[in-house]
């Protein structure tokens, strides 16, 4: 810990005072580092997946940056040390939402949804909690999102015996399905893995956005997984769909799209999240 306080001092320019736990994440851990005047948020690879995890979430950053509309942590640093690989961003204090709070989400998050792009994909692979996302550009939004998306995580649930042939419909039939639901939305610029841990309130109430997953899709890609857990207030959905309006099929795809994530924390945590994965193959299969 020593060697690692100093080389923080030199990347920094100050002297670290304290590093401690800051959140124990699916890959690796989160650390607080204080110095005599400032917070941080550090963390460093531990193997080759987390290497590659931690350059593609700063490009991620970089480019949702530029987009000057939501907020997100400033980067530091990110750089090789000793074979690994540091993130270093800002800290930021959290506080509870204000009244207001939700409206700037949505605002925000509108905002975003219209940077466009001719493409569904990303001009690099990248992860989300820490399992590859594959990010091929494809002209059509359905063609990427079942190929890249839905196929790859259900072939990993098979390969890991998460999942059988015999307790999911054959890949033609879910095919058949998605195509018929799906149509070849705008893609635009997506963050890609939000739910409310992955935004956090400012002591003025604005809302930064954390861990990114993006690539560029269908916008209805992120309230999907808005409203799979913790639900956010519906003063934000209230807001979002004054902006960007429902259209037809909303929940069917809303559905198809939880399957996605739904079936990311199936092959991340295993059987508990089986119930809901087979909940929506009965719903629309049997």
């Amino acid at each position: 810990m020593k060697l690692l306080k100093r080389e923080l001092s030199r990347i920094l320019g100050e002297k670290v005072v304290n590093i401690r736990i800051y959140k124990k994440g699916n890959i690796n851990k989160g650390y607080k580092v204080k110095t005599e005047d400032k917070l941080f948020l550090f963390r460093i690879s531990h193997d080759y997946l987390s290497k590659n995890l931690y350059w593609t979430e700063a490009s991620a950053y970089m480019e949702i940056q530029e987009t000057k509309t939501i907020k997100t942590p400033e980067i530091v640093f990110v750089g090789s040390h000793n074979n690994r690989v540091l993130i270093i961003l800002e800290y930021i204090q959290p506080s509870k939402p204000t009244s207001n709070s939700f409206r700037d989400i949505a605002h925000s998050l509108a905002q975003l949804h219209s940077v466009q792009k001719e493409k569904a994909g990303w001009k690099m692979d990248n992860f989300i909690c820490g399992l590859e996302q594959i990010n091929n550009f494809d002209d059509s939004w359905s063609n990427f999102f079942l190929h890249k998306r839905l196929f790859f995580q259900l072939e990993m649930a098979l390969n890991a015996n998460l999942l059988s042939v015999k307790e999911i419909p054959i890949f033609e039939v879910i095919e058949s399905f998605v195509y018929s639901n799906l149509f070849n939305a705008q893609p635009v610029i997506l963050h890609g893995n939000l739910w409310s841990h992955n935004v956090q309130f400012a002591s003025n109430g604005n809302p930064y956005f954390y861990n990114p997953a993006i690539s560029y899709g269908h916008h209805e890609v992120d309230i999907a997984m808005t409203d799979l857990f913790n639900k956010f207030n519906h003063i934000f959905y209230d807001t979002y769909f004054d902006i960007i309006p429902k259209e037809n099929g909303f929940e069917v795809r809303k559905d198809i799209y939880q399957l996605y994530f739904l079936l990311v924390h199936l092959n991340l945590f295993g059987l508990p999240y089986k119930q809901r994965v087979m909940q929506f193959f009965k719903r629309y299969f049997n």
